[in-house]
Order: structure tokens, then sequence, then C-alpha cells
């Protein structure tokens, strides 16, 4: 409900028309799916991640017009970021079922 309630305000109220479907998205899906992760599917984790991730975004904006680095690099970063932080959560569970098959 709510993304339909996202995407109409986007049509109605910022482009005023709807784009072809290859331009549909500004990638608010692959985006919505990574802060969750970042926020471990958590109604309330959800609030620092999206900070977090709209910050990495930000950040990726400004270094590429600022220092001229190519929208690729930043793009691979965040990528990186990404697989970090789900690596590190499976590495984790992987420890703590070590720890109880010990015990």
């Amino acid at each position: 409900m709510f993304a339909g309630l996202a995407g109409a305000i986007e049509v109605l109220g910022l482009h005023h028309r709807m784009f072809e479907p290859p331009a549909v998205s500004a990638g608010y899906g692959f985006t919505g799916i990574v802060v969750a992760l970042f926020g471990k599917l958590h109604p309330l984790g959800v609030i620092p991640s999206a900070i977090l991730f709209g910050g990495l975004l930000v950040g990726g904006d400004k270094m590429q017009r600022a220092v001229q680095v190519p929208q690729v690099l930043v793009t691979a970063l965040l990528g990186l970021v990404v697989i970090f932080v789900v690596s590190t959560e499976i590495i984790s569970r992987r420890w703590a079922n070590r720890r109880i098959d010990k015990d």
C-alpha cells in the first residue's frame, strides 16, 4: 500500500507523467531491500540504516561531482558495503552455531 502511495505521489506530484518502462523507478526497490537488510528486518532498525545508506548515497554523489570519481566506482563501493554487512551477519550466525554445537 505504501509503495503504491509513494509511486502515485511521485507520478502525480513530482514528474506529472509516467516514464518509459526502463526508467519507471530510480532504484527505490534496491535501496529499500538494502536498507531492510541493514536494519536486520526490524522496523526500528530501518530508521538508522536508512540514514546511514542515504548518507552513503549522497556522499557518493558528492564524491562523484567534487573529485570526478566515476559512477561505476561509487556503485561498486556501495555494493561492497552491502556484501560486508550481509557477510558479517552470516559469519556471526555460523560462529553462534559452532558455540552451541561445542556446548
